[in-house]
C-alpha cells in the first residue's frame, strides 16, 4: 500500500481497518488513505497524555454480593484501593510479603525494561509472563492494577521479593529514581525522597 501511494509509510497500515485495507488491495487504483491516517494518529495523540480514572460509573451501594466466583476474581483482577490521606503514601493489595528500599524506576513496556538494574524497584501498570526474568533483578514489584492472584503477586513469591498490586496509579505518581518503600505484607508503598 505504502509502495502504491496509498499511505505514506507501511507503518501506517495499523491506522485502517480490514475493510479498509482489503478495498485498498481490491482496487484497480490507488486508494488514498493518507487524511485518513492523519487524522486517526492524531486522535491518538490527543489522548496519549489523558490519564484514565480507575473506575468508570458508580459503585453501586452496599458490599458486593458474595460468592466463590466473585471472590476469585477480585483476588485475581483487585479492588480499588483505598485513598491514603499521606500524598506519600499508596495503598494497595499485599501481594507478597517483605519490606525493602530502593530506587524506583517506572517500565510501562519491555521496551524500557533495559533500564532495570539490581535493587531497583520495579513500578508498572501490570506484569505478563514475559516481565518474569525482571522479577529475579528487582527488590521489588509494585504496579497499578491485579489483586493477590495477579501475577505479578505469584511470580514476586516465587522468587520471594515483595510485592504490592492494585495500588491504582502508582506509575503516575512514582517517578524514575525516588527512593521508595515497599512493604508487600502491609500492601503499602511509601515515597520516601525524591
Amino acid at each position: 500500500m505504502a509502495a502504491a501511494g496509498s499511505i505514506a509509510n507501511p507503518a501506517d497500515v495499523v491506522h485502517l481497518t480490514h475493510d479498509e485495507i482489503s478495498d485498498a488491495l481490491r482496487a484497480a487504483t490507488p486508494l488514498n488513505f493518507r487524511l485518513t491516517v492523519a487524522e486517526r494518529a492524531a486522535e491518538i495523540e490527543r489522548y496519549h497524555g489523558v490519564e484514565l480514572p480507575p473506575a468508570i460509573g458508580t459503585q453501586p451501594p452496599g458490599p458486593p454480593p458474595d460468592n466463590p466466583g466473585l471472590r476469585t476474581l477480585t483476588k485475581f483482577f483487585g479492588v480499588q484501593p483505598e485513598d491514603s490521606d499521606d500524598p506519600s503514601v499508596l495503598l494497595g493489595a499485599a501481594g507478597s510479603a517483605g519490606v525493602v528500599r530502593g530506587p524506583a524506576k517506572v517500565v510501562r513496556s519491555l521496551a524500557d525494561a533495559d533500564k532495570i538494574v539490581p535493587g531497583d524497584i520495579l513500578i508498572a501498570e501490570t506484569t505478563a509472563p514475559p516481565w518474569t526474568p525482571l522479577f529475579g533483578t528487582v527488590a521489588a514489584v509494585v504496579t497499578d492494577t491485579g489483586g493477590v492472584l495477579s501475577h505479578c503477586a505469584v511470580v514476586a513469591r516465587e522468587y520471594g521479593i515483595p510485592a504490592v498490586v492494585g495500588t491504582g496509579f502508582a506509575t503516575a505518581k512514582i517517578t524514575d529514581g525516588q527512593m521508595v518503600e515497599v512493604d508487600g505484607g502491609r500492601g503499602v508503598v511509601r515515597i520516601i525522597s525524591d
